[in-house]
């Protein structure tokens, strides 16, 4: 009968209607939010941060949260920003190569003698023949400075290697430039590129350093959605906390009127200020669900 006759209040109806509809609006606008990341993480798909070091680190890059995958790679080149004839190339494995076979970019070849299937590159001291067993198409998405070669070439090149090179695929984008200092923190970086590529013809920005090179193809469009949606998410959870605390310091105050009855009726003081919280609590938990409800519907029909 006390909860029968706190829904009947006018002013009980009120709130409900007021959180259910703030609720309903950070349900769906977090939904939308999450719509965004999702859409913006696939077509940063193509998207790496790249580094040099010294030493190897490959499992202290797979420690950090964010980062799903890494590819490690090595150069001879003692500048490891760019490709070069003085063969600046990014070498990694490809299990599926036996001896000398390479699998790289066709502008890159324009640096190096060729005769047919056979490409002469410098490396430290040496210059090594490789047989080109594919070309890859050239896209502005990709580093053209990467190729793939056997294991076993790779284990003969490891030993004169200047840096290892690594390619590093993130889980989460939006969080890049968290991540991109999170390296930088924990590992001696001799180089980050960082590629953000949204697959649009955004303009680049490269600062060719030996110690420090940054390439960054921002800003994403999807990047500024998603701030824009946590700044209002922000807003609206603080302006819900406040109409949240103003609700329940009323209804307390609005119930307090009835002690006297429910004093009548034989319930301790004790008692009353749990029926009342336990009032607050169902409203609140009411108001979740009918809000879980119409966002359920929401997805359902958008």
């Amino acid at each position: 009968m006390i909860f029968k006759d706190f829904y009947r209040k006018k002013t009980s109806r009120i709130y409900f209607i007021i959180l259910t509809l703030i609720l309903t609006f950070l349900l769906i606008l977090n939904y939308k939010r999450l719509e965004y990341i999702k859409i913006g993480n696939e077509k940063f798909i193509t998207s790496t941060i790249d580094i040099a070091t010294k030493e190897d680190v490959t499992e202290e890059l797979l420690k950090i949260k964010n980062i799903k995958e890494v590819e490690t790679g090595i150069t001879g080149s003692n500048y490891p920003y760019r490709a070069s004839k003085e063969g600046g190339i990014f070498y990694f494995k490809n299990p599926s190569l036996k001896d000398n076979e390479i699998i790289m970019y066709s502008l890159i070849t324009d640096y190096f003698n060729k005769d047919g299937n056979i490409i002469e590159i410098p490396y430290k001291d040496e210059t090594i023949s490789f047989k080109v067993d594919m070309y890859l198409d050239v896209n502005y998405k990709e580093n053209y400075k990467i190729a793939y070669i056997s294991e076993e070439m790779y284990n003969k090149l490891l030993p004169k290697k200047e840096y290892y090179y690594y390619t590093i695929k993130l889980n989460d984008w939006f969080k890049h430039a968290k991540t991109e200092k999170e390296i930088l923190k924990k590992i001696n970086v001799a180089k980050l590129d960082l590629d953000v590529d949204e697959m649009s013809d955004y303009g680049h920005i490269e600062n060719h350093e030996p110690i420090l090179s940054s390439f960054d193809r921002g800003p994403s469009l999807y990047e500024d959605y998603v701030t824009l949606f946590n700044i209002v998410y922000a807003v609206f959870g603080i302006i819900f906390l406040i109409i949240l605390i103003v609700t329940i310091h009323n209804i307390l105050i609005d119930e307090e009127k009835s002690t006297y009855l429910y004093y009548c009726l034989g319930f301790n003081n004790q008692k009353i200020k749990t029926n009342n919280l336990i009032k607050v609590g169902s409203l609140i938990i009411l108001s979740i669900l009918t809000s879980s409800i119409i966002l359920l519907i929401y997805t359902i029909l958008f």
